[in-house]
């Protein structure tokens, strides 16, 4: 069974202006969860959907083989929806698998999910032309997981926890590769 860090973390969210955005207890006193602050390379980090969970949501890989993506089992997920038409997808890819092998072990997994509806016929070429060769790979050439997630746009990139509920999500492209962004996720992983 997944273990939900949204509700280990009691969430609340504090959005001023200019402020950065912060995850956590109320004043981070004995007892309370601790509070995270999103770096500024996912600014965007958007908690309107948080808590909605997501089940059933079924994935081939590269090779036709079905995955659910609520069976990744590791504490955090981190699904980017994608195309190879989309420019800003295409520019966030190569920082995507840096933040992926960054996060090796870590108990954060991810998983890139095109929506591309040629499928592997047309993402395989992609992945050999841009050296994408590590980072996971999936595909849903009927864009169900555009609807599942209610994605307004691509690439749009959502944080489940252990339980498969969302944590948040960012539209658009961001720096995942970042130190900050990367310790930010490993935080989140962390049992609380």
């Amino acid at each position: 069974m997944r273990k939900s860090v949204l509700a280990a973390m009691g969430v609340g969210v504090l959005v001023a202006a200019g402020a950065a955005l912060v995850i956590g207890g109320d004043d981070g006193g004995p007892g309370e969860a601790p509070s995270y602050t999103v770096p500024e390379q996912i600014e965007r980090f958007s908690t309107g959907y948080a808590g909605t969970g997501y089940t059933d949501l079924v994935v081939t890989d590269m090779d036709g083989g079905e995955h659910r993506l609520e069976d990744i089992n590791e504490a955090l997920l981190v699904v980017n929806l994608w195309a190879t038409w989309c420019p800003p997808c295409v520019a966030e890819m190569p920082a995507l698998q840096r933040m992926h092998e960054a996060l090796a072990g870590s108990g954060v997994a991810v998983a890139a999910v095109s929506v591309d509806r040629e499928g592997a016929e047309k993402v395989r070429p992609f992945l050999e032309e841009t050296g994408i060769t590590t980072l996971p790979i999936y595909l849903d050439p009927e864009s169900r997981s555009l609807r599942v997630f209610k994605a307004g746009g691509l690439p749009t990139t959502v944080v489940l926890d252990a339980d498969g509920r969302e944590l948040g999500r960012v539209i658009g492209p961001a720096e995942w590769d970042a130190a900050a962004v990367v310790d930010f996720l490993k935080g989140l992983a962390q049992p609380q």
